[in-house]
Order: structure tokens, then C-alpha cells, then sequence
């Protein structure tokens, strides 16, 4: 059997072939675990991990954080601070909060995302490079710079830390496939369920307001008003909650302050890739192309992924914090990963007459069930987007 046609036979078993590809997520994460520079729990993490994990234990003696880049991620993390009593405790819950839910779902997102743009056949080859992503940058990555790859960029992707950016990653491609769903639909509820998503994105990290973007230029091209206005309601509570968390308590610098594009800083750092990386044109070039693989088939999702991608490339790219060195650059860019991952899995369909040859196999398809029902909405709308702005509020 040619192996287009294993490749399909294998995806159209949705559910065994996603349990298989988790379980291989699992393993490669172990694998990673093992080989990366830690202590227990303790792997190399930034400071905004261990803002976040002090800002749990603050929660749970009723004070906000002062430190730390969103307000979310405190929160999530403030159950295992009352029980753990100890910075390796908390960070013991979130490494399994990562690894065991967070990671999946977001290869379950990646996966419908993909389906949608070019069948099962794509959306196998997704898992696949999501799966084997991690190990193939460590690949490109020149003797010098691979132990760095290997103890920060790893353990950060793989979510073996308290980053705030892994949780926001998850949420802004879970959001990407709500988007989706509720352009194929016309679904209002689809669209505040995106928002809510993309809403707690913005409260765990709140740089990933630059997912907007993205997500505006595809209800506009998909010319869905409506649901873009539904999205856009739905997000303002965690937005506000970001607000009043500023006003209230913050301390440190101004989480929705991007500060200007400083070009030099981003060629430092394209030139950083050039230094490190067997191939900086192929890193950079590869979801451009992709991005125009996806446009001829769909312009709203080229416009969501490579928007989405974009923004997050140059303005966080171009950032001091986003320097090749310590690995700062993949941390700020993480949230994007996503997007870079699905365009680069696209870039086959810029094949000359491959669509054609493959036929049936590429034919779009989304999950046959509406995301979650009322019950579900509600029980997000209170999670994601109440919990949060009270906390803000109320919070002493």
C-alpha cells in the first residue's frame, strides 16, 4: 500500500491514532525529562515561572500577585499551592498539569486545525511533525548551542516547566480551532467559546493579544461579522481582569506593553539563528511558504495562521528579552508555536500537482460535534472569564 494511502487509512481511526500519538508525546516528553539538565521537578525556568508560582502561594493567602506577566496562570496553580508547601511541590503540579492535560488537547487542536485545512491526511502528518518538532530543532541545532536546546528549549516546548507561555500556547491553538469551527458553522457559539479561550490566553500571558490579529483578518475574509463581534465580547472579561490586576496590584512592568519594533535587535536575532542553526533561511522561510500553501486553500485560515505567526515574529522577535543566547527567543515566540508548526506541515501542498494526485485525500473535514453544549459554555464563561476578572476585583 503506498504510503499516502496508509497515512489515510491510519487517520480515518481518529480516536485510536490520536490515544497512539499522545502516548508518543508522553514518551518523547520522558525522554526529554531524562536528558535534561534538572533537580527534581526543578528545570531551568525564567522568571516569570517563578512569579507565577509565587503569586499562587500569594492567592492563597488572599493577596494578588505583584509580580509576573498575566493573573491567570497564579490562579490555576493556587489549588496545589495550598496543598504543596513548597516551590518544587507547585512546580510538580503544573509539569503534570502540562504534560498529562494541557499537551494533548493542544494535539487534539492541532490535529481538527489541520483536518479542516487538508483532511486527515494533513492532520497525521501534523501529529507527526508536532510530535517530532522538539527533537528535529535540537537536530538543526549546531554543538554549541545544542546542551541550550536541550535543557531550556525542550523542557519549555514540552511544557516541563511553570511558563506561562505553555499554557497560553495551548490556549491560543484551541482557540484557533473554535475560531474555525465557528467560521465552517456560522456559530455564534463556537465564537464565544473561541473568545473565552482566547480571552484566558490573554489572562495567563497577556502579550497573546497579538493572536488578534490573526483572528480578526479571518472573520473579516470569511466576512462572519457577527460571530466576530461575539468573539470579541467574550474576550473582554479577561482582558478587563489584566486591567484591574495593572491598577490593583502589579508592580512590575506593563503586561500589555509591547514596546517598539527595534529592527536591530531583530536582526541580531535572525542572525543568532544563522549562528546556531544549520539553516537560518530554512527556519525562516518555511511558514512563509507555508503560509502561501494554506492561502490557496483557504484565506481566512492563512490569514489566522500566518497573522497569528507574523505578529508574534516580529514584534516579540524583535524584543531585548528575545535573545538566541539563554534561549529567550523561543520562550517569548512559544505562543506562536503552534502556528509555525501547522504552516510548516503545509508546505508540501505547494507541490506541483500533489493536491491533484491526492485527490479525496485532502479533501477539508472538521469534527462531526459541536464543541461542548450550553452546560459547557457556561461552565468556561465562569472559569475563564469570571473567575479571573473577580479575583482581579475582589482580590486584596
Amino acid at each position: 500500500m503506498p504510503l499516502a494511502d496508509r497515512l489515510r487509512a491510519s487517520g480515518t481511526r481518529t480516536g485510536p491514532f490520536l490515544a497512539a500519538a499522545i502516548l508518543l508525546q508522553w514518551l518523547s516528553t520522558l525522554v526529554a525529562a531524562l536528558r535534561a539538565n534538572h533537580d527534581g521537578w526543578r528545570f531551568e525556568q525564567s522568571t516569570d515561572a517563578f512569579a507565577s508560582v509565587q503569586g499562587g502561594f500569594g492567592l492563597v493567602d488572599g493577596d494578588l500577585p505583584r509580580e509576573g506577566p498575566g493573573i491567570l496562570w497564579p490562579i490555576v496553580l493556587s489549588p496545589v499551592a495550598s496543598v504543596a508547601d513548597t516551590i518544587d511541590g507547585v512546580l510538580a503540579g503544573a509539569v503534570l498539569l502540562n504534560v498529562l492535560v494541557l499537551a494533548p488537547l493542544a494535539l487534539v487542536a492541532a490535529y481538527w486545525l489541520a483536518a479542516r485545512l487538508g483532511g486527515r491526511l494533513l492532520a497525521v502528518s501534523t501529529v507527526a511533525l508536532w510530535v517530532l518538532g522538539p527533537w528535529l530543532l535540537l537536530l538543526f541545532a549546531l554543538d554549541p548551542y545544542a546542551p541550550v536546546v536541550r535543557d531550556r528549549v525542550l523542557p519549555l516546548a514540552l511544557g516541563l516547566t511553570a511558563e506561562p507561555a505553555f499554557p497560553a500556547a495551548v490556549a491560543l491553538v484551541s482557540a484557533a480551532a473554535l475560531i474555525l469551527t465557528s467560521l465552517d458553522r456560522r456559530s455564534l457559539h463556537g465564537a464565544v467559546l473561541a473568545g473565552l479561550v482566547a480571552g484566558a490566553a490573554v489572562a495567563v500571558e497577556p502579550h497573546s493579544l497579538l493572536f488578534l490579529g490573526g483572528a480578526a483578518g479571518a472573520y473579516v475574509a470569511a466576512r462572519r461579522l457577527p460571530e466576530a463581534g461575539a468573539f470579541a465580547l467574550a474576550l473582554a472579561p479577561a482582558l478587563l481582569a489584566v486591567v484591574l490586576w495593572k491598577a490593583r496590584a502589579l508592580d512590575g512592568p506593563d503586561p500589555l506593553s509591547f514596546g517598539p519594533v527595534h529592527w536591530g535587535q531583530f536582526t541580531d536575532n535572525m542572525a543568532g539563528l544563522r549562528e546556531h542553526f544549520w539553516s537560518q533561511r530554512l527556519l525562516q522561510w518555511l511558514p512563509l511558504a507555508g503560509t502561501v500553501a494554506v492561502a490557496r486553500r483557504s484565506v481566512p485560515l492563512a490569514l489566522l495562521l500566518g497573522g497569528w505567526m507574523l505578529s508574534f515574529g516580529v514584534i516579540e522577535g524583535s524584543q531585548p528579552a528575545a535573545g538566541l543566547d539563554g534561549g529567550g527567543i523561543f520562550r517569548v515566540l512559544l505562543p506562536a508555536l503552534p502556528a509555525y508548526v501547522l504552516l510548516v506541515a503545509a508546505v508540501p501542498l505547494l507541490v506541483p500537482t500533489l493536491a491533484h494526485r491526492l485527490g479525496t485525500r485532502l479533501d477539508p473535514i472538521s469534527p462531526s460535534h459541536r464543541p461542548g453544549g450550553n452546560a459547557a459554555l457556561a461552565i468556561a464563561a465562569v472559569v475563564l472569564a469570571v473567575v479571573p476578572l473577580a479575583t482581579a476585583a475582589l482580590g486584596g
